[in-house]
């Protein structure tokens, strides 16, 4: 089945509930992304009555959880989508001969990161910790965070936001990989006596967590990285690591991000869309091998969805202060 796009954000950007309901929207969309990719197909050699069930219920709740959204019904879509994405954890693990989990619900911090598969303990900023269950990435990012040289505020390098991150070699590219606990704004540089490149990352109300390009023949081993909160407050939590290129994931058929991003498309030149709400100016930027801007692919301001043709294979750089997704399309 190809995939067609249809903008998970839908509905009013005017009205009050407009964010809620763009995220909702895309928790459906996803849902309906992972059932059209599943690989199971009930006429398969070890099929069982169970496996079967477990498909449909997976495809009854993706239903019930569009009727709902459409009927101004958000508690029972969320509550739909949840049964779907359980349903589809259960077949999984029948497939790999496995105990079914137990019933977990969509992450705490966004619907759109799909399940919950673990819960740990966690503090809004100013505010009491409590157990929140949350996906294995945002499960990954409170981890990296609290663990050893997480935090910027630990550092001793005079300014307690920022510290420099050694690279393998001079030659590179690479990327940097940034968390924080709450939305953030980095600043990298190569000279830590000399402004650099400042980026913004979000991470749909929880955790933050995104990779950043680092193009090669810059020099030297190591970049400097300054960490702020997103709202102007003096520090923040968080971590910077460098890597390969390796670390990008492909994009195929549709990636969700908040803030500045980097993003690989492995596949042909062809149509897409690339969806933003949220304030300001957002781009969408290829780049070459040595991860060095060659092209705008899109842009715009503000909440708007943007058809154009992805140039082809590459890695390309999102600029942008809301959340979004780049979708292929089939035209």
């Amino acid at each position: 089945m190809r995939w067609r796009w249809r903008s998970p954000f839908t509905g009013s950007p005017k009205k009050p509930q407009a964010a809620e309901r763009a995220r909702l929207d895309a928790a459906i969309t996803a849902l309906g992304i992972a059932l059209d990719e599943h690989p199971f197909r009930p006429g398969q050699d070890g099929t069982t009555a169970a496996m079967r069930r477990d498909l449909l219920d997976a495809l009854d709740a993706y239903d019930r959880a569009k009727r709902r959204a459409a009927d101004d019904d958000p508690r029972g879509a969320r509550e739909a989508v949840e049964d779907g994405r359980h349903a589809l954890a259960v077949l999984d693990a029948r497939l790999a001969g496995q105990r079914p989990p137990d019933r977990m619900p969509e992450c705490f911090f966004d619907p759109v990161h799909g399940r919950a598969t673990t819960r740990v303990r966690w503090a809004p900023e100013g505010g009491r910790e409590r157990l929140v269950a949350v996906c294995a990435t945002d499960a990954a990012r409170l981890a990296e965070i609290s663990g050893p040289r997480a935090s910027g505020k630990d550092e001793a390098y005079g300014d307690e936001r920022r510290r420099p991150v050694t690279l393998p070699d001079a030659r590179g590219p690479y990327v940097l990989r940034v968390v924080a606990v709450s939305p953030a704004r980095f600043i990298v540089s190569r000279d830590p006596g000399r402004g650099g490149q400042t980026y913004r990352v979000h991470g749909g109300g929880g955790p933050a967590g995104a990779l950043l390009p680092l193009p090669a023949g810059r020099g030297g081993t190591e970049v400097w990285v300054e960490a702020a909160a997103d709202d102007g407050a003096a520090g923040t939590d968080w971590a910077a690591t460098a890597h390969t290129l390796d670390e990008v994931a492909a994009h195929d058929p549709m990636t969700l991000g908040h803030g500045d991003g980097l993003v690989r498309h492995d596949g042909p030149a062809g149509p897409a869309v690339f969806a933003h709400r949220g304030p300001g100016r957002f781009e969408l930027l290829a780049l070459n091998g040595r991860l060095v801007r060659w092209a705008t692919a899109a842009s715009g301001t503000g909440d708007q969805d943007v058809s154009f043709s992805l140039p082809g294979p590459g890695w390309y750089q999102v600029r942008a202060r809301g959340s979004w997704t780049l979708t292929l399309t089939d035209g």
